[in-house]
């Protein structure tokens, strides 16, 4: 993407970007308003750094490990201070029809639940790989894993959700 200032290049990551990362980052936090302050800083960190950005072929990368990174500083500040975590509300999956989402945001729920359940390290790739639709090789990149370990640890992830929520079973088989 050429852009002839830095500030439409960032402009244009921005718009691009900053709902997927935003999604995420609220998966790490749970919280709508800490996630949209971590993107905020996000961007504000592309920006200062924009000079050395401007060659990145995937920005994607580069936004989605200093936004992973801002979270985790978050969770770390909050867990020293020890503050309770605010309920995620929110769905993945549209309602086709009024009489289907009472049910589909009660297994919403469940699904989210028992995500947040899981250890840091099986959340996260959850989240990236099925929810986020990142590949493996994103994921991997991401992350600084190997790829065996996105799989295997992805592939862990998934049998501890099978085995906690009946609609786990159902939707990610």
């Amino acid at each position: 993407m050429t852009h002839s200032t830095p500030t439409q290049l960032m402009t244009a990551w921005y718009e691009q970007y900053r709902h997927d990362l935003c999604r995420y980052v609220r998966t790490i936090v749970k919280d709508a308003y800490q996630a949209e302050d971590i993107i905020q800083e996000t961007f504000v960190k592309a920006f200062q750094h924009i000079e050395s950005l401007e060659a990145v072929t995937k920005p994607q990368n580069w936004l989605y490990r200093v936004a992973h990174n801002l979270a985790i500083d978050f969770l770390r500040r909050e867990t020293t201070k020890d503050k309770t975590e605010a309920n995620m509300k929110f769905s993945y999956f549209p309602a086709p029809s009024t009489e289907e989402v009472v049910s589909i945001r009660e297994a919403s729920k469940e699904l989210v639940q028992a995500v947040n359940r899981l250890k840091p390290s099986y959340k996260s790739v959850v989240t990236m790989r099925k929810i986020q639709g990142l590949s493996l090789d994103e994921t991997s990149a991401l992350l600084s894993w190997p790829k065996s370990k996105v799989k295997v640890t992805l592939c862990r992830a998934l049998k501890k959700l099978r085995s906690t929520t009946e609609y786990s079973k159902k939707a990610l088989q």
